[in-house]
């Protein structure tokens, strides 16, 4: 019985095994004929591709780059291999992430390039602003300077006394309480002044009162306050906004212009410079509260510092070595309260 059971499980293995190579032996295939695989190619070099997106007039720097495998089957012309070659040109156009960079999108100078933006703003440095002053042949250096000069800016502030509650100018007015020989009190305003300690009061005789003879004098100081400022124009800019608004508020008309001198013939009356965010914020307020602004050029490749202290009259006369004059009873008769700016002949407009 168990060597018949054998018998019949053997049979039927033998069964299996024969249907199994018969399926494998002479089953259809239809991958035979099929088209192989096409290979990646294996031979690459190195490009330079954005890291970052690279908007048109900005500057490739090495954190807006890298480099990047490219297939030497498909070298096309143009593509960068060295990213010290283009690093601190500009993009000509927007360049986005991940692409390659071709030598043909950035450029050294974006002067005649066609791209969104004024030309002002395309050659100013990254962090930077630009600010537009007013300037006179005196302040301006006689106009010697011209864009891509480097100026010092002077400022000159007069200071007075003030009082920290009342935020007025000192002297303040002072009531004098006196009292009359009928015994009535008085008060009197006096305008500006001190008391006199010396004085022995009186049952006429209250309080006594120094006045000032004039009005409190300022004392003015001058100081450096942007050391060095890049010039981005001298003169309004001849763009087709500034030609149109010219002509419409009629600047563009013919004026009269002042007599030249020294070979120069035109006057301009404003400069624009470049200078730090916060370096624009001391020029802004110099400008609204009257101080006065004037330049001096710096020399060409000049990066030294100009950390100088304020001058005063007191800084000038040790400083100088100004001997103090001693005193007279008498002075200049032209003393005034306000800065003195010379005028200069040739800046005369001739009346017809």
């Amino acid at each position: 019985m168990r060597r018949r059971l054998f018998l019949i499980i053997g049979l039927i293995l033998l069964i299996v095994a024969g249907l199994v190579y018969a399926w494998t032996r002479f089953r259809p295939t239809t991958t035979r004929n099929a088209a192989p695989t096409p290979q990646l190619p294996t031979e690459v070099f190195s490009v330079v591709f954005a890291a970052q997106d690279i908007p048109a007039g900005a500057f490739v720097t090495q954190e807006n780059i890298t480099l990047g495998p490219w297939p030497t089957l498909y070298r096309l012309e143009g593509l960068v291999t060295d990213p010290t070659t283009v690093v601190g040109l500009r993009a000509r156009l927007d360049i986005k992430r991940g692409e390659p960079v071709f030598s043909t999108q950035v450029t050294q100078s974006l002067a005649g390039q066609t791209v969104a933006g004024s030309d002002m703003a395309l050659d100013m440095a990254p962090g930077k602003l630009a600010i537009a002053m007013p300037m006179s042949r005196l302040a301006g250096v006689a106009f010697a300077p011209q864009r891509g000069d480097h100026l010092a800016v002077i400022g000159t502030l007069l200071f007075i006394d003030l009082d920290t509650e009342f935020q007025t100018s000192l002297p303040n007015r002072l009531q004098v309480i006196g009292q009359t020989a009928e015994g009535k009190i008085e008060i009197v305003t006096v305008e500006g002044g001190r008391n006199d300690p010396d004085v022995p009061f009186s049952n006429l005789v209250l309080a006594t009162n120094d006045v000032p003879s004039e009005a409190q004098r300022a004392r003015p100081v001058s100081a450096i306050v942007i050391p060095d400022a890049r010039v981005l124009a001298v003169g309004t800019v001849q763009s087709k906004t500034a030609a149109q608004l010219t002509a419409a508020e009629g600047v563009g008309a013919p004026q009269a212009q002042p007599t030249p001198v020294g070979g120069v013939t035109s006057a301009p009356d404003i400069i624009v410079l470049e200078v730090f965010p916060e370096e624009a914020l001391a020029l802004n307020l110099l400008m609204k509260t009257g101080g006065d602004l004037s330049f001096a050029l710096r020399a060409t490749g000049d990066t030294s510092a100009l950390d100088l202290p304020s001058w005063d009259l007191q800084r000038l006369i040790t400083e100088r070595n100004i001997s103090l004059p001693p005193k007279l009873p008498y002075g200049q008769a032209n003393f005034t309260n306000q800065l003195f700016i010379p005028e200069l002949p040739g800046d005369r407009i001739p009346v017809k």
